[in-house]
């Protein structure tokens, strides 16, 4: 077993095929060079998948990986990941979820769970203080995400377990099925819940009583005091337990950040003043909850009256985004349906609500007819979609093209450039026309189109790290340090995704290297972390240049190149022929094949990468 501080030193491995699981020592130089969470889960995915492995088939690894900060009293520190290869990209596919269950996994005695291989019939695990076993799941074939997660408390006879399960779309291998936990919380992009659900893993519960190991108690406690004390004294961390993650919207709106229309439309005062952090908190809040060790409490209970839905899990931002302003709908009532049913099915509300807005699109510009779809979709009216949504979880109907996402749904029309998404993954409701480095993260993003690689629209809003570089800029300049932007904003979000920490939470940056020292022994300094940061962002490219990715891959859709009139982007859009050279030559990356040269690769300390790719 590995003696690394900060980590348990203990794999889980399962054979679905064979039924059987062992444990097996943490790596420890994965552990070293790649830390936890996103980034330990990608190395662990080199080791197993090559092009030809088939997302879908028993081949392919479902990694559930935390990290060395996970379980301790650090806030906002109780995530896990789970990564695994796409079946929606085809490359590189990872989640991220709050909640408990990172830290009952590593209580329950593991730092990480690796899953291999197709069980015969559907069944789940349960990882009591050690012990883990396999039980049939037949019975639980079928059910929603809430049934489950209490049916199977139930059976294990331990109602503190927490549970990650799949809904009826990872059952139906929507490719954009979430793993849900902790009721409404969820690992959702990249179809993490369809290759769950292809290996008939219905759900895996969590329990133990192991003590986290901390290389320095004392220092640990000096430094919780302090990281505590500045985190709830944040002005940020004060607005989000106010408004959680709704609040983006009142921000958003000022600098044309939310989407309209699928992102073809202006801002709307008729939207912004019915969707808003306020018309949530006067209309449908009933309480405020919060993750493990969370002093922000950003996440929300709602009561829907219009759909008699006393209490259901409140939609998050993107959620709310993606069911009003996407569809030029201020209702939203039907925005927190909307989130409820995805939620019960297991789906990523960011790509149901995106490809609901294609069609939506589609239909109002006269490409598709009322007859093609099975009714009318006017901008506007959310029925349709709450409806849609049900369709595209028991794939029924235009449901069944829906449910393998945008771009299948436009090519079916015939329009595929007409698709908003980047490398098959639909683009989150953080408008690039308002931030030029979003629109860079967008198209060089590992997971494909992903907001939480890379939040350049929050730099931009404010929320700077000059010890790291990351310092304000004109949002439209288009630049040599722009570029430079976006490409440390995405590395610090690959080192705050394998450390793992929420987003939301700013320690402080002297406060996290005192936490990385006191918890893992760390001798962390602010060029560890940007290196730790951009050596997982280049072994993540690397894996995906093995999958088959190329530079063609990293594009923007049309949509999106086009500037919007009377907006708050007034006529700007990212100059894409231009930057992107610009990005590649400060990343590193060789111009002809999209692959991190050897050099980059040798200095960020990835031998593997470079014997795989040169």
């Amino acid at each position: 077993m590995t003696t690394l501080p900060g980590y348990l030193g203990q794999i889980l491995r399962v054979d679905l095929t064979q039924q059987r699981t062992w444990i097996e020592p943490l790596n420890a130089d994965y552990a070293a060079r790649f830390l936890g969470g996103s980034g330990l889960g990608a190395r662990y995915l080199w080791d197993y998948v090559t092009a030809d492995t088939d997302p879908l088939g028993p081949d392919n690894p479902l990694i559930f990986m935390t990290g060395p900060l996970v379980g301790t009293a650090t806030p906002a520190a109780g995530r896990f990941s789970v990564v695994t290869r796409s079946p929606a990209t085809r490359l590189t596919g990872e989640g991220n979820s709050g909640g408990f269950f990172g830290p009952a996994l590593r209580q329950a005695g593991f730092d990480g769970i690796i899953i291999t291989g197709q069980a015969q019939t559907p069944v789940y695990l349960s990882i009591l203080n050690g012990e883990a076993q396999l039980h049939d799941a037949s019975h639980l074939w079928g059910l929603d995400s809430y049934a489950v997660q209490e049916r199977v408390k139930a059976e294990i006879s331990q109602p503190k377990a927490r549970v990650a399960c799949i809904g009826p779309a990872g059952e139906r291998l929507v490719k954009f099925a979430a793993v849900m936990n902790d009721h409404g919380r969820c690992a959702a992009r990249t179809g993490l819940g369809a290759v769950m659900g292809s290996k008939k893993l219905k759900a895996i519960a969590a329990y133990g009583r192991a003590e986290i190991p901390l290389a320095d108690p004392k220092e640990f406690k000096e430094t919780l005091r302090r990281t505590m004390k500045f985190v709830i004294e944040d002005l940020l961390t004060q607005a989000l337990r106010v408004g959680g993650t709704v609040l983006s919207l009142d921000a958003g709106f000022m600098y044309g950040d939310v989407p309209r229309r699928y992102y073809t439309a202006s801002e709307s005062a008729h939207l912004e003043n019915n969707v808003n952090m306020s018309t949530m908190a006067e209309t449908m809040l009933t309480r405020h909850l919060a993750c493990f060790r969370c002093p922000i409490a950003c996440n929300r209970e709602v009561h829907l009256d219009k759909y008699q839905e006393p209490v259901v899990d409140g939609p998050e931002y993107e959620t709310v985004a993606g069911f009003t302003t996407n569809l030029d709908s201020p209702d939203m009532q039907a925005a927190g349906m909307a989130g409820h049913i995805c939620n019960q099915l297991g789906m990523d509300t960011i790509s149901t609500a995106s490809t609901i807005g294609l069609l939506y699109y589609l239909y109002n510009e006269g490409i598709i007819s009322a007859e093609q779809i099975g009714m009318a979709l006017p901008w506007g009216d959310p029925e349709p979609a709450i409806r849609l949504t049900r369709m595209i979880g028991s794939r029924e109907g235009i449901g069944d093209i829906a449910a393998e996402g945008a771009l299948a749904v436009a090519t079916h029309f015939g329009v595929p450039e007409l698709a908003v998404q980047v490398k098959n993954l639909e683009v989150p409701f953080h408008d690039p026309r308002a931030f030029m480095g979003q629109g860079l993260v967008y198209a060089t993003g590992n997971r494909g189109a992903d907001h939480m690689s890379g939040d350049c629209y929050e730099v931009g809003r404010g929320r700077i790290i000059p010890e790291l570089g990351l310092d304000l800029l004109d949002r439209f300049e288009q630049s040599e340090a722009q570029a430079l932007m976006a490409a440390r904003t995405m590395d610090y979000r690959s080192f705050t995704n394998s450390a793992i920490l929420c987003h939301f939470e700013d320690p402080q940056i002297d406060n996290l290297v005192s936490l990385l020292r006191s918890i893992a022994g760390i001798e962390a300094d602010y060029a560890w972390i940007a290196r730790m940061g951009e050596r997982i962002t280049n072994l993540k490219r690397a894996l995906n240049c093995r999958l088959g990715a190329t530079r063609a891959d990293d594009t923007l859709p049309k949509l999106l190149r086009t500037p919007l009139v009377k907006s708050n982007t007034e006529g700007n859009s990212l100059d894409f022929e231009m930057m992107l050279p610009i990005y590649y030559r400060l990343r590193g990356w060789d111009w002809e094949t999209g692959k991190p040269l050897p050099e980059k690769l040798s200095a960020l300390d990835l031998p593997e990468a470079v014997a795989a790719l040169w």
